[in-house]
Parts: C-alpha cells; structure tokens; sequence
C-alpha cells in the first residue's frame, strides 16, 4: 500500500534542528520562470520550509476559512514521542505581505492520535476535523476535532483543544483511517479506514448523538470484485450519496470506483468501474464532483504512456458512462500518488499536480477541456529546493492564488507548503 511507501521513504536521519514554532515566514521568490505553451506568468511561493521540529512529510487535504487562514497536518514531526515525530497540524496566516506559521497541535501516539494523513477539514461548527492513521486507546486510528482555547491564547505558542470522537478498535469497525473525510447536510460525518478486521477497509458514518458520536459501517471491503484499501477517502454529491476509489481489488485486483447509496434498508455499493490496468491505468486517486454529478479522479500507474491517467464519469440513464480524457507522459508522469486528487475551478478546469516533470521534483498541471478533448498545460516544475514530490491536492484562494504541499524537498528536506501565483 501506498502508506508504506511514506513509512519507509520518511526516516530521515537529522531532526534536531530547532526553530520557532510560530514564526513570521518570509515570502520566498523562488523564480518566474514560466513553462507551459501558454506562456502565462506564474510565481511560485514557498511560504513553509518543515523542518521536524515543525513538522515533516506534509500531505492529505487543506482546508481554508473564510478570513483566508489555511490548515493542514503533516504525517510526521512535533513531539519525538514517535519515531521522527507523531504529526502535527497547523495554520497559516496572512499579514501583510508575510505569512505567520502557527503550530496548533502535536500528537503523541498515544490516546490523542499518530500520523494525520487524510489532511483537515472544517465542520459546519468552524471547527476543524481529521484523522489520524495510528494511535488512540487501541492503537488503530481517531476521529478527532480541534478547537482553539476558550479564553483565547495569551502566548506565542498556543496548541488548540483536542476532542477524540471515535477510537477505532481494529475489528469490524476498520483500523488506520486515512483519506478525505466529508460532511453532509445533517452534519453526519464520512470516511474510510485502510483495513480492518475481516476486511480490507471499511465506509463508515459518524453521526452526533448526545454528545458522543456513534459509528455504522455502511460497507466492509472483500478484496474480491467490491475492491481493497479504499485508501482515498469520501466524496458526496448533492444528493447525498458516496463516492470513492480502492487501491487494489476489482475485476484485475488493480482498483475500483464505488458508489454507496442508501435506502430505507441501508447502504448499498455499487462498483461503477473497475480498472483494467493496461490503457486504462491502475491504482486510482481520490475523486472529485463536480455541480452536475461529474466525478473526476486519476490513475498513477500504467495508461497508454506507462504514466497514469484522468479519467470522467458522467450520469447516464441510471448509471454512469467512464471515458478517459487524458494519458499522463509527454510532459510528465501524474497524477501524484500522496492522497492526491484533482480541484475544479469555476470554468471546469482541473488542477493537479504529479510526479517528474523537467525538474524531477514533480509538476502543478491544469488539464483544460477544449472542443471535446483536454489539454495539459504545465504550470510548475520542482526541484529539490523548492519541493519534492507534490502530495494532497491544492485549493484555492478568493484571489485565485493556488496553494498545495510536497511530502519532501525544500532547504530542510522535510517539505513545504507552497503558494502558485497567476
């Protein structure tokens, strides 16, 4: 599984440098270059460089509020109770023209959680959401919610309040949650775990209850025909059903795409496609929806190029018709494999990032529709110092500023966050 890879790809041996935690973090103009047939000018912005002590291995989702502040975690770093670190979230806020890093919480592997891969969210309270892969009372993964201090911070370092709302036991119920988690209008809240107990990774709801939140498992994953490892997480449409993507299974054992709706009897999975491998890729990203019920998403491997693949599906008499609208490998191999999916803007364009590129550190792409086909434009190329690696997937700002993570690179090695200026 894809986790492995971080586990294993992130032991690094120097993470004793120690910085501020909350710091002013200068703008750094790293080039202007631009590199796309387009010749649109783009800046790119390092507005983060982790380095342990304040995290390491950003990943998973980002979330932005309405005063424009942006949060996210990082796998690793913080506290040293874990090996290189348990994980951290964080924020970012604008002043000016810098950028304050804030530090808002570390985990300690034990009862409050290790290893926050599936990003941050924010609920319908203002408050912010997550997972985190190990840790809690069973060592298998929360559900968690942070808010900041009641009587407000006094000092310059000022960790927010941690509530666990469920502790996953690692039976019937999954373990080692990761991907994205998402509301719907009740205010129920939906995710996946990589594995499980008899299973190979569970859909499941959490739904406020008096106080506490209780779990229902709407599907345990086979590893047959109904997929394996739905390591991606949830996407909802309007109406609310799920939607997802599993790593492995299906009809090839190279990954799915699901539906899961619900009835008066209860939630039903409906395996909308399953990949082929060959032209057709293999290991699915996470999927995206767009107004009109259009899901979107990406293979990392295999395709017409080796390189991977975007693919659609559409609405169709009852079901969904899946065509693939791009081969990944002329210019570089996408999409990246860290949680990652793509962002829809307004005008229908699709915003990535992926591996290689000239740079060999990685891409930032748009992939436009255009008179029935889609074109490629790459906005980005990473080396090492500027990141390494792209992971999550970016979002937007008011401005149109885009913004994302690498895993790695930067001037400490350990990855950046990074702003993309049209």
């Amino acid at each position: 599984m894809r986790i492995q890879k971080h586990i294993q790809a992130s032991l690094k041996p120097d993470h004793s440098r120690c910085r501020s935690r909350v710091s002013l973090v200068a703008v750094a103009f790293l080039a202007i270059t631009f590199l796309s047939p387009a010749l649109r000018a783009q800046q790119l912005n390092q507005l983060v460089d982790f380095n342990g002590t304040n995290g390491n291995n950003p990943g998973g989702k980002l979330a932005m509020d309405a005063a424009g502040n942006i949060y996210g975690t990082t796998f690793y770093g913080g506290n040293e109770y874990c090996s290189y670190g348990c994980g951290t979230v964080y924020r970012l806020s604008k002043h000016g023209s810098q950028w304050m890093f804030s530090s808002l919480f570390h985990f300690n592997g034990l009862h409050n959680g290790a290893h926050p891969w599936g990003g941050i969210i924010l609920g319908p309270d203002g408050a912010l959401y997550g997972t985190t892969y190990g840790g809690g009372l069973y060592s298998e993964g929360v559900v968690f919610k942070l808010q900041p201090p009641p009587t407000g911070c006094k000092t310059a370092v000022c960790y927010w309040t941690e509530t666990v709302l469920y502790n996953f036991t690692g039976g019937s119920d999954g373990a080692a949650p990761q991907g994205a988690i998402v509301f719907d209008s009740a205010g129920n809240l939906y995710g996946t775990t990589l594995s499980g107990q008899g299973s190979d990774g569970v859909a499941y709801e959490l739904s406020p209850a008096q106080g506490s939140w209780n779990i229902s498992v709407l599907h345990a994953f086979s590893g047959g025909s109904d997929g394996s490892g739905p390591e991606d997480g949830i996407a909802i449409d309007g109406s609310g059903n799920l939607y997802g993507t599993t790593f492995l299974g299906g009809a090839n054992n190279v990954g799915t795409i699901y539906q899961l709706t619900h009835s008066a009897s209860g939630w039903t999975e409906n395996i909308l496609h399953s990949f082929a491998g060959g032209t057709d890729g293999k290991y699915p990203t996470a999927l995206t929806i767009d107004a009109s019920g259009n899901l979107f998403g990406g293979t990392t491997e295999d395709g017409a190029n080796q390189d991977g693949t975007a693919f659609e599906l559409q609405p169709s008499g009852g079901g969904f018709s899946y065509s693939i609208i791009y081969q990944f490998g002329t210019s570089f191999a996408g999409p990246c494999d860290a949680e990652c999916g793509f962002t829809l803007d307004s005008a229908g364009n699709l915003w990535g990032a992926g591996d290689g590129g000239t740079g060999e550190g990685g891409v930032i792409f748009e992939l436009s529709p255009s008179n029935g086909s889609w074109n490629v434009t790459v906005l980005w190329n990473f080396d090492v110092y500027d990141g390494y690696e792209p992971s999550g997937w970016p979002i937007f700002d008011a401005q149109g500023n885009l913004y994302g993570t690498t895993e790695y690179g930067g001037p400490d090695g350990d990855g950046v966050v990074w702003q993309l200026v049209p």
